[in-house]
Formats: structure tokens, C-alpha cells, sequence
């Protein structure tokens, strides 16, 4: 995509379980570059009576950058994926400003009148949290990026790819529905999910898990984020 500017992504974010009171938090973003070293070229189209009919045709997946300004959620290194389809942003060192900290259920509740996305959400990243090598790779960071889509606008939604990338023009969305049908077996999310929310710009998803101890957190951050930055040689033969 033409200077690295997106129509679409989403934000996985991992934070100590700091209480936000509930109160709005002037947050900035940094989004610096793609997490797993690369993206991959898909298209997906939306057509429901709630969210309207809409799509995405280009490069999607995981993104690394900032948060700051958050009290209980800053971090210098967090992976991200986004949630909306019809608005932008660009890699930068520059920091996005002015975001505001939102209750997934309320943030859902407010632009698609279904609270339950944040837990179903919360379901889809308790399993892909349990398993690293479920997403460690673009092209997997690629499809969880659709399982994710799916999942906030389900309504007759369709899942297609185009990229010279993959043998089989399916795969991502293949793939995806195998992470969705493995959300689907989760009896409850071990995650509270946020929106990192600011008019006219894009928006990102965060999650805290749930009443963490030390070495469970530290174990998710693994699955979600340490090897898609630790891996770099995996990911970009």
C-alpha cells in the first residue's frame, strides 16, 4: 500500500491489570511498523443491516508500536491490530494523539448496539493466546486480523484474498476460520477488552488480562507479540 498508509488494522495490546477507574485517558499511539516483519494483500467485504455494506481491499495484519499516557497500559512495545474498515493511519515515529481509553462493551454497545463482540473478541485472543505458534507468522497475523473483522461484523460477512504471497488464494481466509472455530470452544475470555478510540481516525482494539499473576501475563505476551519480534529470521525467509 502506497506509504504504508492503511485503510484497516486492530490493536492487541498487553498491560499490567491496573485499574482505569473508568475515567477517559488522553492516550497517544505509535505504530512504527508491521509486527511480523511484513503484511500480506487481502480483500473483504461487509454487508449487514447494522454495519452497512462496506470493504477492504489491501495489506493487513499485526503492527508494533507505543501507547503512552494511558497510566495502566503504557508500554514501549506492544503488538496492535485494528477495528475499523473505513479509516487510515500511517507507520510513523510521530505519536497519534488524543485517543481516549473505552470499555470494549461500551465502545461496541455505541457503534454497533452489540456489547457482546468485546467478549467474543476477548474469546478469539484467550485461544490464539494459548498456543504461540498459532500467530506468529504475517500470513497468520494476516488472518487473525480477519477472524477479527468476522468478529466485530459477522452479519453476512465474506472473506476473500488476493496476494501474489499464497499458493492458494483462500489460505488467509481459510486459516481464519480456523482461529474463529477455535474461539468458538473457549468457555470464557481470560481478557477485558478496550477500544482505543478518536474521531475520524482509526481505531484499536486493547486488551488487559484478567486478574494476571507474573508468569501467566508473561506467557501470553509470548504468544501474542515476543515471537513475532523475536523471530525475525523465521519471518522474513
Amino acid at each position: 500500500m502506497k506509504n504504508l498508509s492503511l485503510k484497516i488494522a486492530s490493536t492487541v495490546f498487553l498491560a499490567s491489570a491496573l485499574s482505569m477507574g473508568g475515567a477517559a485517558q488522553a492516550a497517544s499511539v505509535t505504530l512504527t511498523g508491521w509486527a511480523f516483519g511484513s503484511a500480506q494483500t487481502v480483500k473483504t467485504s461487509v454487508s449487514s443491516q447494522r454495519a452497512g455494506t462496506f470493504g477492504f481491499n489491501g495489506q493487513g495484519g499485526a503492527f508494533v508500536g507505543r501507547l503512552s499516557g494511558t497510566n495502566g497500559f503504557d508500554l514501549d512495545s506492544f503488538i496492535t491490530y485494528c477495528i475499523e474498515l473505513t479509516e487510515s493511519f500511517s507507520f510513523s515515529q510521530s505519536a497519534m494523539t488524543n485517543y481516549s481509553v473505552v470499555a470494549g462493551g461500551t465502545y461496541f454497545q455505541n457503534r454497533l448496539s452489540d456489547a457482546g463482540i468485546a467478549e467474543r473478541l476477548g474469546k478469539l485472543m484467550t485461544w490464539v493466546a494459548g498456543d504461540s505458534t498459532r500467530v506468529d507468522t504475517a500470513a497468520e497475523s494476516t488472518s487473525l486480523q480477519l477472524a477479527i473483522w468476522n468478529t466485530i461484523y459477522d452479519n453476512d460477512h465474506s472473506l476473500t484474498t488476493r496476494s501474489s504471497s499464497y499458493s492458494d488464494a483462500s489460505a488467509a481466509a481459510n486459516y481464519a476460520n480456523t482461529l474463529l472455530a477455535g474461539a468458538a470452544t473457549v468457555q470464557s475470555s481470560r481478557f477485558e477488552v478496550f477500544a482505543l478510540e478518536r474521531s475520524g481516525s482509526q481505531d484499536f482494539l486493547l486488551l488487559r488480562q484478567q486478574v494476571p499473576e507474573p508468569a501467566s501475563l508473561a506467557l501470553v505476551a509470548v504468544a501474542l507479540a515476543g515471537l513475532g519480534l523475536a523471530q525475525r529470521r523465521r519471518r522474513q525467509v
